[in-house]
């Protein structure tokens, strides 16, 4: 059960109304472990990753307390701290006591801002009028608990989950996360059913996960694209590139290889070392360089999506901003609806999945 959930509520939801894909309980790991089981440091209570203007990536984390165990400034140093940690660029402590002013400039110097509960209400509140509205179906934490329950719950889907909850929010590698999502849910496709509401999410959280690391490595990859450029040399670059770079496929390719003629199969065909469904996705990845910006509005349009399709009652105000999210960008639809196609196709997850998608999709847009 998420503890704190009303503060974890007002920091998803700022995430979710100023544009950034909110994670709530996101586990942080080392990044090199020596022990056979995970060792996990600490955790995230709610953090908001963004892909913004010519691709930078951006993450603020939140940490909310309703207990009084630490003075505020503590609770910053250690916000500070876990910052840097993960490669955050600000952070927002939210606790029940006021702290005094020198504290909280000094706060500010580390990138950290310190509110009271309902001194936070009042800042989000400030920068936009969605946050005082039911605008978003992400600050949810009953839909968040399922989602989360539903990893420990069932052994089968709970790489995914953590994939989903966690990894994907603090992969730095675009081309890595689209690897490793690949990998995650194609292995555990099977196990999922459309007809359960938090398999709803954890697909289209899925799904989510998949455009941010594009949008992440098509922010990269657009700078050394040449709209010119034939086919075969597209398909040379962007091979490396999502294996991040020539010699790290070579060397993998080479050990499939020889792990192959020791199993006493014979040499692969390189092309059996792509990404799946690669003709597709070649074609996907071109389209997307046509229109990078709308690519990078997608992941939080479709979590909004994944949770709405599990919510158990439905919200005017966010389904008018979903609606309005789509009306900003001619490319949305399109590039949902293709890249949710790819993954059917490249991970054989059931296919009413992608009817659902597109059926809520259309009922929203009209």
């Amino acid at each position: 059960m998420i503890k704190d959930r009303g503060q974890k509520k007002l920091a998803a939801r700022y995430c979710a109304v100023q544009g950034l894909v909110p994670f709530v309980e996101v586990i942080v790991r080392s990044f090199a472990s020596f022990e056979d089981t995970p060792v996990n440091i600490t955790d995230i209570d709610v953090l908001g990753v963004e892909i913004g203007h010519f691709g930078r990536t951006r993450r603020i984390l939140f940490d909310c307390k309703t207990a009084y165990k630490q003075s505020g400034i503590n609770r910053v140093l250690w916000a500070s701290g876990l910052r840097h940690l993960v490669g955050a660029e600000a952070g927002f402590v939210i606790q029940p006591k006021k702290v005094p002013d020198t504290h909280r400039l000094a706060a500010s110097t580390m990138g950290i801002n310190i509110h009271t509960e309902e001194g936070f209400r009042r800042y989000a509140a400030s920068l936009g009028a969605d946050f005082s509205k039911e605008a978003t179906y992400l600050d949810e934490m009953d839909q968040w608990d399922e989602l989360l329950v539903a990893g420990r719950a069932n052994p089968a889907i709970a790489d995914l989950v953590f994939f989903v909850t966690t990894q994907a929010a603090l992969e730095l590698s675009g081309p890595k996360g689209v690897r490793l999502g690949l990998s995650i849910l194609r292995r555990t496709a099977g196990e999922l059913d459309p007809g359960q509401r938090p398999h709803q999410m954890i697909v289209g959280c899925a799904l989510s996960a998949f455009l941010l690391h594009m949008a992440m490595s098509i922010s990269v990859l657009k700078d050394v694209f040449e709209f010119g450029m034939t086919r075969s040399d597209f398909e040379q670059r962007l091979r490396y590139f999502l294996w991040e770079g020539r010699e790290n496929y070579d060397l993998r390719l080479k050990l499939r290889r020889a792990l192959s003629k020791v199993a006493g199969g014979g040499d692969d065909n390189p092309n059996d070392f792509d990404l799946p469904e690669w003709a597709r996705l070649i074609e996907l990845v071109r389209g997307y360089l046509d229109a990078p910006e709308a690519l990078s509005k997608l992941p939080l349009l479709i979590k909004e999506i994944a949770f709405r399709n599990a919510a158990r009652a439905l919200k005017p105000d966010a389904d008018h901003r979903i609606a309005g999210l789509f009306s900003a960008s001619n490319r949305a639809r399109q590039f949902i609806f293709a890249t949710m196609a790819y993954l059917v196709q490249a991970t054989r997850l059931p296919r009413a999945f992608q009817q659902d998608l597109e059926a809520t999709t259309n009922s929203l847009i009209g």
